[in-house]
C-alpha cells in the first residue's frame, strides 16, 4: 500500500504540492538525483534504505499528483482518471489526519 511505504507526512506534503501550497518532499528529490546518477540500491547506504524506499514510492505516484495539480490549476478543465481522483482523496485524507493530530 502506498500510504504505508511513504507515510502520511509525505502524502500530506504531496497534497499541499498538488494544491500549490508547498514543494515536493525532499525524499522525492533525492530519489530523482539517485535515479539520474544511476545509483542502485546496493550502492546506497543500508542505513538510508527506508528513506530510499519512501523516495521511490513517491516517484511512483508523482505522475498522478502532477495530473491532479494540472486539474486543480485549470479548475477541472483538464482530464484526470478515477485513479487520480482516488489518489487525491488519499492525499487529502493523510493531510487532514495530520492536521487533526
Amino acid at each position: 500500500e502506498v500510504a504505508r511505504a511513504t507515510g502520511k507526512k509525505h502524502l500530506a506534503a504531496l497534497a499541499r504540492y498538488a494544491k500549490g501550497e508547498g514543494g515536493l518532499p525532499l525524499e522525492l528529490t533525492e530519489a530523482d538525483i539517485c535515479e539520474r546518477f544511476g545509483w542502485s540500491f546496493t550502492e546506497l547506504d543500508n542505513q538510508d534504505q527506508d528513506r530510499v524506499y519512501a523516495g521511490f514510492a513517491l516517484q511512483n505516484i508523482r505522475d498522478s499528483v502532477d495530473r491532479i495539480k494540472g486539474w486543480l490549476d485549470t479548475v477541472g478543465k483538464s482530464h484526470v482518471s478515477e485513479h487520480d481522483l482516488t489518489m487525491y482523496g488519499m492525499l487529502l485524507d493523510a493531510e487532514k489526519e495530520l492536521e487533526d493530530g
